[in-house]
């Protein structure tokens, strides 16, 4: 029994940990300016990183840059593509419709409900 109690205490430091990583990913992305815009530029309509450049002013390298890194956070996804010019060109879709931060003293709570396309939402 008492091996028991002690592989479920791992597991649930283990979920605390990932939910902790999550935080800490969703943080520090909302901490970065062209994270936010591309974030909340792309949480109703999926757009190429051309149009998202050309609608924030940001230069097409660190667009695909915050692009890469937030896919890899699971932040955003790639919705599709479009071919323009001969040129292909992926659209990106924001994973996160909304975040509420809640600090206090003793307290970080993050409410992030997903886009409706997941149909979901996650509470960490």
């Amino acid at each position: 029994m008492v091996g028991t109690n002690n592989g479920k205490m791992q597991e649930e430091q283990y979920a605390i940990d990932e939910r902790q990583q999550v935080v800490d990913k969703i943080l520090n992305a909302l901490a970065d300016k062209y994270n936010r815009l591309i974030l909340t530029s792309t949480i109703d309509e999926s757009k190429s990183a051309l149009q998202i450049s050309k609608e924030h002013g940001i230069p097409v390298s660190t667009v695909y840059r915050k692009l890469h890194m937030l896919e890899k956070d699971g932040l955003i996804k790639v919705d599709g593509s479009v071919i323009e010019n001969g040129k292909r060109y992926y659209l990106y879709k924001s994973n996160i419709k909304a975040i509420n931060i809640i600090f206090t003293m003793n307290t970080l709570k993050v409410d992030v409900i997903l886009n409706k396309d997941m149909r979901r939402s996650a509470y960490w």
